[in-house]
């Protein structure tokens, strides 16, 4: 596959033509293997397109690595009603991922709580959605 160089190396500012020709140059095959990754937390890389690997992280209680905060859960987070807090959180995980050499943090979980049989329940914030809505903005 032979890739226009003038095409990959557009300008900052033209983020989406630079997108729209990597996925014009990306084979089948390719775009397939990106809907599964390489492993459990990372994506496939496509050096010879100038695209890197993602490193993923599990959340809901921070970073997975070595330099990592347990942050409390969701339900703990949204029980202040503080949506500031919640931006503070968001930013102590995304300088939390920098460090531990992650692009991607999978959370926050943002379902609404229905039952309390749910196994997943202590990630969700609450069973109110505006209250989701406004701690998990901030969060993001």
């Amino acid at each position: 596959m032979v890739v226009s160089l003038a095409v990959l190396a557009l300008s900052q500012f033209n983020l989406e033509g630079r997108l729209d020709a990597l996925v014009r140059n990306l084979t089948l095959e390719q775009k397939v293997s990106l809907t599964h990754g390489a492993n459990d937390f990372d994506t496939v890389a496509f050096p010879e397109l100038g695209m890197a690997s993602l490193h993923m992280s599990d959340g809901p209680h921070g970073v997975r690595g070595p330099k990592a905060t347990a942050f409390p859960t969701g339900v703990c987070l949204a029980s202040t009603f503080d949506p500031a807090l919640a931006q503070s959180e968001g930013v102590a995980l995304g300088e939390e991922a920098r460090a531990n050499d992650k692009n991607m943090l999978l959370g926050p979980a943002i379902n609404i709580v229905r039952t309390p049989l749910d196994g997943r329940a202590f990630e969700y914030m609450s069973e109110d959605p505006y209250l989701v809505g406004q701690m998990a903005s901030g969060y993001i």
